[in-house]
């Protein structure tokens, strides 16, 4: 069971504490556990990543498609936030493939023709 004095600090502590209040402050906090953008509610794009790469993405995705309402625009860009999450795990993909082949000892690769 704990001591009075262990309660009470504890008390004290937990009352000083209450998260972020600035709104740079959350975002900061949300990216906590960020690791790999894949499965991110929002689009984030990684230190290794270009934003001006991802916003050519979108404006092809937009010129292309044309969205002529709000829901219409937004299906275009989860369109263009899947395509980039999709480039971003291929690109992952082939660095782990690439390390995995230079630090093994056997050479082999398979290819798979797509057709």
């Amino acid at each position: 069971m704990p001591s009075d004095l262990k309660s009470e600090t504890s008390r004290i502590n937990g009352a000083k504490s209450h998260g972020p209040k600035t709104p740079e402050g959350k975002a900061a906090s949300s990216r906590n556990s960020l690791k790999h953008g894949f499965t991110a509610s929002n689009t984030f794009i990684l230190q290794c990543e270009s934003i001006h790469e991802y916003h050519d993405m979108l404006a092809e995705h937009i010129t292309i498609h044309q969205p002529g309402t709000p829901p219409e625009k937004e299906l275009v860009e989860q369109m263009a936030i899947a395509r980039w999450r999709i480039h971003r795990f291929v690109a992952r993909g082939h660095c782990l493939a690439t390390f995995r082949c230079q630090h093994s000892t056997s050479h082999s690769i398979i290819v798979a023709s797509s057709g």
